[in-house]
């Protein structure tokens, strides 16, 4: 029977440069995976959070964009995203912080799937 499988790919934590998650794979799912990006602090002058879900290229270790569209962050909240077909993918998250005036954000952000176990 599937259970629900969590990947924690950033504890809530104040971030003020740009990174990445861990790798995340053998993500074999049944149906699609869902992203959870909850933020709860926003500091900064015209502050901006971007992410993105990129998927690694097994042979050339090289990263790219998996085309999941997540919308750009600048206040506090929570956001959902369907990832459509999980199946054996390395993933990770990156994100980008802009903004003036020492711009820093908290937030956290969690994979979670229906693992076929």
């Amino acid at each position: 029977m599937p259970q629900a499988k969590k990947l924690v790919l950033h504890p809530s934590a104040s971030e003020s440069v740009n990174g990445n998650s861990a790798d995340f794979d053998n993500v074999i799912a049944d149906g699609p995976g869902v992203l959870y990006i909850d933020t709860t602090v926003v500091n900064g002058t015209t502050p901006t959070l971007n992410f993105v879900l990129e998927e690694k290229d097994p042979e050339s270790g090289q990263y790219h964009d998996s085309g999941l569209t997540i919308a750009q962050i600048i206040a506090v909240g929570i956001a959902r995203y369907e990832v459509p077909e999980v199946f054996g993918v390395i993933y990770r998250l990156a994100w980008t912080i802009g903004g003036t005036a020492g711009p820093n954000m908290t937030f956290s952000a969690v994979f979670v799937v229906k693992d076929r176990g």
